[in-house]
């Protein structure tokens, strides 16, 4: 207007254009929005408010955690009960279709009855016949097994559980036990020639739950029938397949002695003479100048091994059987 080429607004003193009027009332426009978009500034209560919010944010997701945690921990625990039931299951169907004799002895399935066996000696049917009706002593507590066959309720077909969680009745007297006579005969066969590796287990066993007055017989016979859980379920502790179901085979190879199982014996391997288990020190330190160290070492290894006959006393001996040290010879 005065011919300036410079000016970009009216001056101080100056009627405002139009344009100058427009471009004052947008910034003062601006300038209240932004004013009112500033927040206002947090109180202490506030500030208490969120930070109790967070905590207690915090609560719920450790609660979901644990939740998580105790879920996990209850399927493991059920599924492990399950597990253990089962493989009671196993161990006793693999026993019930083979010989005593052998599963214990050898480890072998053999599909034919105990009194039966082709391989074992009269002095070990003998034995097993006396371990066999020996079990008829043991002390029951109540509910530890199917008063028939010995088996946990929980697993015996004759069982059914009620509606009460943890008890059994029987389905009526037409309903046969599957496993009839099986943990009996299968704990008579380990005790019978697994002795050696059961007897220093077994005082442990019987030591822990305190049972420690009457002879060694009376004592196991009470600590057979004690009550435990197998999988949450109510069994005895001759059904602990750790020890009756999973004995392994003990080594039979010594540089002093073989295995002679048709007469229950251990053989010289030098003189070829029969030797009872207690005379194996006598023998090596008289006859083959042997240290004691190394026969009593040689003694334990050979008296682990499963069946043999460990004290000449301990049956009567039949005709054609071992006799002592240094009156049979074993053929090779």
């Amino acid at each position: 207007m005065d011919g300036r080429q410079n000016r970009q607004q009216c001056e101080l003193g100056e009627s405002k254009c139009d344009i100058c009027e427009q471009h004052s009332s947008g910034t003062k426009r601006q300038a209240v929005e932004e004013e009112q978009e500033e927040p206002e500034p947090e109180t202490q209560a506030d500030t208490a408010a969120m930070a109790a919010e967070e905590q207690r944010k915090d609560l719920e997701r450790a609660m979901v955690v644990e939740e998580r945690r105790v879920e996990i921990q209850q399927r493991r625990r059920t599924e492990q009960a399950v597990y253990e039931l089962e493989r009671l299951e196993q161990h006793l169907q693999r026993w019930s279709n083979a010989c005593a004799i052998c599963m214990a002895i050898q480890a072998n399935p053999a599909r034919h009855h105990w009194k039966e066996c082709p391989k074992a000696t009269k002095v070990q049917i003998k034995l097993m016949q006396a371990k066999v009706t020996s079990m008829h002593h043991v002390k029951w507590e109540k509910y530890a097994r199917c008063y028939y066959c010995w088996a946990p309720q929980a697993i015996c077909d004759k069982w059914e559980e009620t509606s009460i969680q943890g008890a059994f009745k029987t389905r009526g007297m037409h309903v046969l036990c599957q496993y009839n006579g099986v943990l009996q005969q299968a704990v008579a066969a380990l005790l019978a020639f697994q002795q050696p590796t059961c007897t220093p287990w077994l005082e442990q066993q019987m030591q822990d739950a305190a049972i420690v007055h009457g002879s060694n017989e009376v004592r196991l016979y009470k600590w057979l029938g004690l009550k435990i859980k197998i999988g949450q379920r109510d069994a005895s502790q001759m059904c602990r397949r750790r020890r009756y179901f999973n004995m392994s085979k003990p080594s039979i190879e010594c540089q002093y002695f073989e295995h002679v199982p048709e007469h229950s014996v251990a053989a010289c391997r030098e003189c070829r003479y029969a030797v009872w288990p207690d005379q194996i020190e006598g023998h090596l330190q008289k006859q083959h100048k042997v240290s004691y160290k190394e026969a009593e070492a040689v003694g334990q290894q050979v008296r682990s091994w499963a069946g043999l006959v460990q004290y000449p006393s301990e049956l009567e001996v039949p005709t054609g059987a071992p006799k002592p040290v240094r009156q049979l010879r074993v053929k090779k």
